[in-house]
């Protein structure tokens, strides 16, 4: 793609995200795929996109994108702790263009057994290692929930506009050195990272677990507040 070209797909991203954010709310009653519609259950998780975060497995979501998932363990370089995500590089949901990760709620124990049935371990810049899975292993993931969803829109935002449909937020803690903020709403399981250039990254995660959002954040507020001191 020529930079012509790119420059109006950008363009043409921004105004379509922007245009949904601004729709009045009574147009958008028969949707149920934007960010801001969020729904707590009585069981502490969070309905979103249709889905059920902590609940819907990822043959569900992969259901839901009509979209493939790329599935791998990954393992940290320098505590080892290993996750295993689901991505989603192009989704279209209500003509937003976005990619989507998902955690999957895997025991330590599948993890460990991901680990040493995986078909291929490739090692990272950071000193981790990603890690691809047998077909046997993939099919039991498939059937497993999602812990937390992180969704990131291709258009570019704006604090207005975030507030706008999501409302004030409970809290607001600024990584300095990453150069974002961020936006938690903890009733709602929602920790929206928006940097000044307009780049947002929402994350999604039951309200019981929220937690570990809260905790690293205020670690990290209290290291800052050292640093200026």
């Amino acid at each position: 793609m020529d930079r012509k070209n790119f420059i109006g797909v950008l363009v043409v991203a921004i105004i379509v995200m922007a245009i949904a954010l601004s729709i009045p709310g009574r147009e958008h009653d028969a949707r149920t795929d934007l960010p801001w519609l969020i729904t707590p259950t009585e069981t502490g998780l969070i309905e979103v996109f249709g889905l059920t975060i902590g609940h819907s497995t990822l043959k569900q979501v992969e259901n839901k994108f009509q979209e493939p998932a790329e599935v791998s363990l990954f393992e940290r370089g320098d505590d080892r702790v290993r996750v295993v995500e689901a991505y989603f590089d192009r989704i279209l949901l209500s003509a937003i263009k976005a990619q989507v990760v998902v955690v999957i709620d895997a025991s330590i124990e599948d993890m460990e057994r991901f680990y040493k049935g995986g078909t291929r371990i490739a090692k990272m810049g950071n000193g981790g290692r990603k890690v691809s899975l047998n077909s046997a292993d993939l099919e039991l993931l498939y059937q497993m929930p999602i812990h937390s969803m992180t969704y990131i829109p291709k258009a570019k935002l704006n604090a207005e506009l975030l507030t706008q449909r999501f409302g004030v937020p409970q809290q607001k803690v600024v990584e300095e050195k990453a150069k974002v903020t961020h936006w938690l709403y903890p009733d709602k399981g929602l920790d929206i990272v928006l940097n000044e250039s307009g780049k947002a990254v929402f994350q999604y995660l039951p309200p019981k677990d929220f937690s570990e959002i809260t905790v690293p954040l205020q670690a990290l507020a209290k290291d800052q507040a050292g640093v200026e001191q």
